[in-house]
């Protein structure tokens, strides 16, 4: 019986010992992925890459159809200017006007969120705005975005995404 009990504990120590040289090399991986996350967010975040004066990542010179997208947006800095000149995006061959796929056009800042809801986007997006960003004016959102508002900044870049776009 003293035999018995002697092998069954060695058999647990062997199984214990294998199971702490699986954790280790567990630990050891993980620690690999980690430093190559590390690795790969330095990269992506180099304080040398070059930046505009707002300190949005630059691909050098930039083109024009971005510059005429960022002049058609009402960005959140243009609010405190109180910068609401109403230029429009651009015009069509034909002389009508032509508005950014993204973005919130400057003559729509008093409509309420759910008129530009209604007229600018899908109906998949009342699945994930927060409902009581619905009844303001778009103006009244940017503030809020801008004072820091989780709802209004949800409701900012679901609106200025593509995908819900018409």
């Amino acid at each position: 019986m003293l035999v018995a009990s002697r092998t069954a504990l060695a058999v647990l120590r062997l199984a214990e010992a294998a199971r702490l040289e699986r954790l280790e090399h567990l630990r050891a991986e993980f620690n690999a992925i980690r430093e190559e996350i590390k690795a790969r967010r330095e990269i992506k975040y180099s304080l040398d890459q070059p930046r505009d004066q707002r300190g949005r990542w630059t691909f050098g010179q930039g083109s024009g159809s971005d510059q005429a997208r960022d002049d058609a947006n009402l960005d959140l800095n243009d609010l405190d200017n109180g910068s609401t000149n109403g230029a429009g995006f651009g015009e069509a061959p034909d002389g009508t006007p032509v508005e950014p796929a993204g973005g919130i056009p400057k003559d729509k800042l008093n409509w309420t969120t759910q008129q530009f809801v209604s007229q600018h986007c899908k109906g998949s997006i009342r699945s994930v705005m927060p409902g009581e960003m619905l009844g303001l004016a778009l103006s009244e959102v940017l503030r809020l975005a801008k004072e820091g508002n989780r709802s209004a900044r949800t409701c900012l870049k679901l609106l200025n995404q593509d995908e819900y776009r018409k």
